[in-house]
């Protein structure tokens, strides 16, 4: 029989597993820093296909335009470079 540590363990957990936006801790600690290695499978895929040369950036209103794209790996990768972009700016970059 289970005591009552044990259901309030089990219910937390079925809390984080059921709300958006929250990880169970166990998915935390297997990797879920190293998403974006894992997220860029093709790098320069996007440039290509939106017919950018890779030594330059994509504007800014190309790629607000593809993240609204009927292609869905398109959109998939535009929005990927919009989130990255992001990444620097809490540290000034």
């Amino acid at each position: 029989m289970h005591n009552r540590d044990d259901h309030d363990h089990i219910m937390q957990d079925f809390r984080y597993s059921h709300t958006p936006g929250l990880c169970l801790p166990q998915h935390k600690a297997s990797g879920g820093g190293m998403w974006i290695q894992d997220a860029i499978k093709n790098p320069g895929a996007l440039h290509k296909s939106l017919g950018v040369p890779k030594a330059s950036k994509i504007p800014q209103a190309k790629l607000a335009k593809t993240s609204h794209s009927k292609n869905p790996l398109l959109k998939k990768r535009a929005t990927l470079a919009i989130t990255l972009k992001k990444f620097g700016k809490n540290r000034g970059g």
